[in-house]
């Protein structure tokens, strides 16, 4: 994708085309902005990338309760006019007790809903899940998808990404001028988002699109994040069936 011709929209580099497929999205859906939740294990770097799509003059005040009374439990980020992403509150310790609230609340919010000509529809409208790629162990994320959104979620919502590229051979063969990296993390980098497609879809019974790497902590790759997101987009409100 060529980024000739961006649009800085109070921090966030977009295209010309992602700005209209946004602005088209949130007109055909009738909903402004388009919601998004992060999940992910604790230090995959949730937060970290929130931060790293905000302009600098939000960073320090966007981690706000919001007002809405079901998402008490979830900090807001309005990264764009018409893209809003939120994270739910960590547990204070990793108890296993805490984790099932965590997941708990993932699942409340997934199904949280909204009246709109005579329906309900969820307020979510996708998910990023965030593997922490200086990791080998996935065991979280495919628990988190199988158990927690899957059951509760489509598929085609969810953007997979591969955060801490920069780390993924433990810090070597990164280019710390460019902040990029050197061609061994470049291949290291697409074999492991392959492997992590296959080990997902195997794990899971569902077929994963390969999943993107990036670098919050550098902000390398961010556009492709962007990318993911906007070609993610859905095509239709997503109903909720009360019971």
């Amino acid at each position: 994708m060529v980024y000739a011709a961006c649009l800085d929209y109070e921090g966030i580099m977009l295209t010309t085309t992602q700005e209209q497929q946004l602005h088209l999205t949130t007109r055909r859906l009738d909903t402004h902005p388009i919601d998004v939740l992060i999940v992910g294990a604790t230090g995959s770097g949730k937060t970290t990338t929130l931060q790293a799509l905000l302009p600098k003059k939000l960073r320090k005040r966007a981690n706000k309760h919001p007002t809405l009374p079901d998402m008490k439990k979830m900090h807001a980020y309005r990264i764009h006019p018409h893209l809003r992403m939120w994270e739910p509150i960590p547990p204070d310790s990793l108890t296993l007790k805490n984790e099932q609230l965590y997941e708990k609340e993932i699942i409340n919010t997934l199904q949280y809903a909204y009246p709109y000509k005579d329906n309900h529809y969820a307020f979510i409208d996708m998910v990023v899940i965030v593997i922490d790629g200086s990791s080998r162990d996935i065991g979280t994320a495919i628990n988190l998808i199988n158990h927690t959104l899957l059951p509760y979620f489509p598929i085609e919502r969810i953007v997979v990404a591969i955060n801490q590229a920069d780390r993924a051979m433990k810090g070597r063969h990164w280019d710390t001028l460019l902040n990029e990296p050197y061609p061994p993390l470049q291949h290291y980098l697409i074999h492991q988002a392959n492997t992590i497609k296959h080990r997902l879809s195997a794990s899971c019974s569902e077929s994963f699109p390969t999943p993107i790497y990036y670098s919050a902590r550098y902000h390398y790759h961010l556009q492709v994040l962007l990318d993911a997101l906007i070609d993610t987009l859905p095509t239709e409100k997503r109903k909720i069936v009360l019971s």
